[in-house]
């Protein structure tokens, strides 16, 4: 429940879209009771945190709840405040941008480029599956969009071991690929550039059973043939 009114960022979430939440299609008999038990307990704890932040969370009068809390006090929030910030400034000032992004990427951890952790760990039903994917995906965004920026800056051989980690951590990255690829060709490593690419095709196959895009293929060709220095391909 916690979590609900977190990402709702203050507005209000109804008792029916709560059970609905924490429940699915398949909500006890209890669910309003159990609810109202919740938001109790969840006061409770608030109250223990620190004087007068029980009220962050009034009485669910109107068949409602909502947590009052300001955005800098949510680590998501933050997170998507300071990327929206730091977009603002992409291409004009890539600079600017990365150090923001960079900023940014931190809530979720360390560096951030590889999350410290599963958001919404350990939280069942659709919901929960549903900003999970969300989360991810934007954090993803946030990441390609940052080195995407460094890599503009001239920042290649220093990215490389960045970027492997990003390219490891999860599943096979079609951009993420690209940009290894791009940051190995441009310190001089050609060779190290084609083994990227060996290696994505062989893992896209064994795990998705797909093949490389036109894009990635394209500039698999360009390394090759040691034409013009590859630039920066569009987003996708």
């Amino acid at each position: 429940m916690l979590a609900v009114l977190l990402l709702a960022d203050a507005e209000p979430v109804s008792i029916d879209e709560l059970i609905v939440t924490l429940w699915d299609d398949e909500p006890i008999k209890s669910a309003r009771k159990v609810v109202h038990h919740y938001a109790s307990e969840l006061r409770h704890s608030l109250g223990r945190t620190a004087s007068g932040t029980q009220d962050m969370l009034p009485d669910g009068r109107g068949g409602a709840y909502r947590l009052i809390a300001g955005r800098e006090e949510v680590d998501v929030h933050r997170f998507r405040d300071q990327a929206h910030k730091a977009r603002a400034a992409l291409r004009h000032d890539d600079e600017a941008a990365a150090r923001g992004l960079r900023a940014a990427l931190r809530e979720w951890g360390a560096d951030g480029l590889v999350p410290a952790g599963e958001p919404l760990r350990g939280l069942p039903g659709r919901w929960a599956a549903e900003q999970r994917e969300r989360l991810r995906q934007e954090h993803r965004d946030a990441v390609i969009e940052c080195l995407e920026a460094e890599l503009r800056l001239g920042h290649h051989a220093r990215l490389i071991p960045e970027l492997s980690a990003v390219a490891h951590a999860g599943p096979p990255d079609e951009r993420v690929t690209e940009l290894l690829m791009l940051a190995y060709q441009r310190s001089g490593r050609p060779v190290e550039a084609l083994n990227v690419y060996t290696r994505f095709r062989n893992r896209l196959a064994e795990e998705a059973g797909a093949e490389p895009g036109p894009g990635i293929v394209r500039l698999r060709r360009r390394i090759l043939r040691r034409g013009a220095e590859p630039h920066l391909i569009g987003q996708g």
